[in-house]
């Protein structure tokens, strides 16, 4: 440690004034002046750098957040997949991409209106998944979660049970709790229960990013087509085809 960074130190975290530290030097440079005022420049110019530099960086924390809710959006999931990809490329660590999907989401908005559709998206932040995986909101009402762990099918069905067990248990009591915005609706087009599809898929070394999130998209559609409200795993066939399994069964 120098005898610049021990005269900061008492104000600002050393680890801290080193990131600033090349700005702080030339404001001194600018302005000169005898001992006493380099040094009053120097944690002048370490505090105002420092706090612009934690604005910034809370910026970006929150341009890559969803501020409805509260996980990280589509361009960190992005990020976060090529990163889990590189790594499980050097690894060889199983990584799983699920992507998740209300069925018939237009059906709250209708009943409902936005605001009480805003409340029902909110419910899956409310799902318990784990500290070391990756969760996020790529649009609308679709989600996608990472998973970077050794995990059978097994794993992952008994996982999604206890999803659909909770927005249904949860989701449904919210249900109750909204008003209605649509005069004359007809009872049958009000909706009194959540339920959820799944597409799931396994990496590949091969992927690329958009094929990886193709996947798991497609099992996902593949659900939807066939019925909603259960899970699919979507796999690549020698032709460069996806096929589908079917994890859990609606019901």
């Amino acid at each position: 440690m120098n005898d610049t960074e021990q005269e900061v130190i008492p104000t600002v975290k050393l680890s801290e004034y080193r990131k600033v530290r090349p700005i702080v030097k030339k404001v001194e440079e600018k302005i000169g002046g005898d001992a006493k005022t380099r040094r009053l420049t120097r944690r002048a110019a370490a505090f105002a750098s420092l706090q612009m530099q934690r604005k910034v960086e809370e910026l970006e924390e929150h341009a890559l957040e969803d501020s409805l809710t509260g996980l990280k959006n589509r361009r960190w999931f992005m990020q976060e997949m090529e990163t889990k990809m590189a790594s499980s490329r050097r690894t060889n660590k199983p990584l799983f991409l699920i992507y998740i999907d209300y069925d018939d989401f237009k059906k709250y908005n209708t009943a409902f209106g936005h605001s009480g559709g805003d409340v029902i998206l909110q419910q899956i932040a409310k799902l318990p998944f784990r500290e070391d995986e990756s969760i996020a909101r790529l649009g609308g009402d679709e989600f996608g979660q990472l998973i970077n762990r050794e995990a059978t099918e097994e794993d992952l069905r008994v996982m999604i049970i206890r999803y659909q067990e909770q927005i249904r248990e949860e989701g449904n009591r919210v249900l109750t709790t909204l008003p209605h915005v649509t005069e004359n609706l007809d009872p049958k087009e009000v909706p009194n229960s959540i339920t959820l599809t799944f597409g799931v898929a396994k990496f590949d070394p091969s992927d690329s990013p958009k094929s990886f999130l193709k996947r798991a998209n497609e099992a996902a559609h593949y659900v939807k087509r066939s019925g909603k409200n259960f899970v699919a795993l979507g796999i690549n066939t020698p032709e460069g085809s996806i096929k589908f399994r079917n994890l859990v069964n609606n019901g």
